[in-house]
């Protein structure tokens, strides 16, 4: 299911490589593209990677929530398995080639072209992930075995759609996936998958009325589950980005937040999805001003969090929700209620950066701004990488609320030069706006 992260403070894992392998059944290489493209090669293998960060609630729940499942090991000889942690040095060899917008992106490369075949953004539970498997292998067999690009083939279709999609041509790939769905039975295996694709190739290319509107039009035909909550998310998110410029949109959202407020009902989503959907309903009723639903639906959202955290089986699996527990907290007007759960996300995983990050977040917010900058401190003494850009940021602001705007410009100004220094495949150009434009505030 493909949920792209909504939160500026997403949960993530600081340490200076990942905590071992994403699943101890797929024998995962870390953070070395050279080495894994050489095995895929000599091997004859597809490449599967996995490019995450360690500050995204959702790669940290894909990772110890979905990677780890048992049932994946069977895979294992199918692929070669990269782990790629997009915020080290590391990576900047691999993002230049294959660019990332939204984490976590799997990828399935073709080893000898280096040609991704297969690009999925986002979610995917262990069935959808063994799908996506199936589909990528295909479309590195189908590239090796250089069939016609217009066969007739459901599969090849596919695979020409993912293709394109994969290497940014949304608006092709989107033309490709409608051609493919007016070929499907309302019933054929693969149709939840290309309505999914479909409506996010419209997202990805920004043609947010068709990205409203096919969802409208094909998200009720699809059975009750994880593409059905998907595509209507999609087209609701495309719906919302729309609503202040385009009449269409509130008509879209009038049919669109009911297929989303149903979706949360649906048995067998990820925790991380169905999260995601109580947030972006949260996010059309502040939107259409509708306080007292906020209110209630944050209540809601707050409760479920607290009831999947205490069965989570690790610290990892837990803290993998904590950036939803914050902003539900927020949501409520009580972001002090998230203060005991990243306290122990903060014990319990003592080289991740991102509880005290929050902590930060959570202590400005309450005025409580010594404890703000002792936590963001400590956030950056753990921190590497571009993300350091964002803690800096919060420790300015946090100067700044304190009355101290002489040392939150310099905090600024030292890490617009900290910005420059970073490769520019790593390099947020969004990141670098907001801190210039924070530091021309101060200045005035």
């Amino acid at each position: 299911m493909r949920f792209l992260s909504l939160l500026l403070l997403s949960a993530g894992i600081a340490t200076n490589s990942p905590p071992g392998p994403p699943g101890d059944g797929l024998p995962f290489i870390d953070d070395d593209y050279p080495r894994a493209l050489e095995q895929a090669s000599a091997r004859h293998l597809p490449l599967f990677v996995d490019g995450w960060a360690p500050w995204c609630h959702t790669c940290r729940f894909m990772r110890a929530n979905v990677f780890a499942d048992a049932a994946l090991t069977k895979h294992a000889g199918q692929f070669v398995w990269l782990s790629m942690d997009t915020e080290k040095p590391s990576a900047v060899a691999f993002l230049e080639k294959f660019p990332m917008d939204s984490w976590p992106t799997l990828f399935v490369i073709d080893p000898i072209t280096q040609q991704a075949e297969l690009r999925w953004a986002g979610t995917a539970n262990v069935q959808q992930l063994e799908k996506l498997l199936e589909d990528g292998e295909f479309a590195v067999h189908r590239a090796w075995a250089h069939q016609q690009a217009n066969s007739a083939c459901v599969e090849d279709a596919l695979a020409e759609a993912d293709q394109l999609q994969a290497n940014g041509d949304h608006m092709k790939a989107a033309k490709k996936y409608r051609d493919l769905l007016n070929r499907l039975a309302t019933d054929a295996p693969r149709r939840g998958r290309v309505v999914e694709s479909l409506v996010s190739a419209l997202m990805d290319g920004r043609d947010l009325e068709g990205c409203a509107s096919y969802a409208q039009e094909l998200t009720p035909q699809l059975p009750q589950g994880s593409s059905f909550a998907s595509a209507a998310t999609a087209g609701l998110r495309c719906a919302l980005d729309a609503a202040n410029a385009a009449p269409w949109a509130k008509r879209a959202i009038a049919v669109l937040e009911p297929l989303v407020k149903q979706a949360l009902a649906f048995p067998g989503l990820l925790a991380d999805d169905r999260s995601g959907l109580y947030e972006l309903l949260v996010e059309h009723h502040e939107q259409s001003g509708d306080q007292d639903a906020v209110r209630t639906l944050s209540a809601k959202w707050w409760d479920f969090l607290e009831q999947e955290s205490s069965h989570a089986k690790t610290a990892e699996a837990r803290a993998a929700l904590d950036s939803h527990r914050v902003l539900a907290a927020q949501k409520l007007g009580d972001p002090a209620r998230a203060i005991a759960a990243l306290e122990a996300s903060e014990r319990d995983l003592p080289a991740d950066y991102n509880a005290p990050a929050r902590l930060a977040v959570v202590y400005r917010s309450l005025g409580r701004y010594d404890a703000a900058l002792a936590a963001n401190q400590r956030a950056l003494a753990r921190v590497y990488g571009p993300r350091r850009l964002r803690i800096l940021e919060i420790e300015a602001g946090i100067l700044a609320d304190k009355g101290d705007r002489a040392g939150a410009r310099k905090v600024l100004s030292d890490a617009l030069a900290e910005a420059s220094s970073i490769p520019s495949a790593q390099r947020s150009a969004e990141q670098v706006r907001r801190l210039r434009a924070a530091l021309d505030e101060l200045q005035k």
